[in-house]
């Protein structure tokens, strides 16, 4: 199964994810981010998302300060995944490599081509 993405207007990688309650959204591929998402609150919460308390981040500066941690559930390559993701204070949407070290990646601006394959090894997660 195959997740097609685009470049954004900065050149940035998107990928355009379905939220369990079918909801759309798009994220940049960040592999910098070790985490799964990182989105702002209020579409946390749009996306039927709950928080479950804080955790510390760490950003690239090497600050580390503490960030809302929420739970919620995306359709990923077809499978119902129970997901966590940091709310940003901005309103940057990312997702990192908790999601994506399982999927293999395909970026190449020469071409525009942006997108996931991911051919799952054994069982994905339970579904949440």
């Amino acid at each position: 199964m195959r997740v097609d993405g685009h470049f954004d207007v900065l050149g940035c990688p998107r990928v355009r994810i379905e939220a369990a309650t079918g909801q759309f959204f798009e994220a940049v591929l960040n592999t910098a981010f070790t985490g799964e998402l990182w989105m702002p609150k209020n579409i946390l919460k749009s996306l039927g998302f709950v928080c479950r308390g804080t955790v510390n981040v760490e950003f690239t500066d090497g600050t580390i300060k503490p960030a809302e941690l929420f739970a919620g559930s995306i359709n990923w390559f077809g499978h119902k995944l129970r997901v966590s993701a940091v709310a940003s204070g901005d309103q940057s949407t990312c997702v990192g490599m908790g999601l994506l070290k399982n999927a293999s990646l395909r970026i190449d601006p020469a071409k525009s081509l942006v997108y996931l394959e991911a051919p799952f090894r054994g069982t994905p997660r339970p579904k949440g």
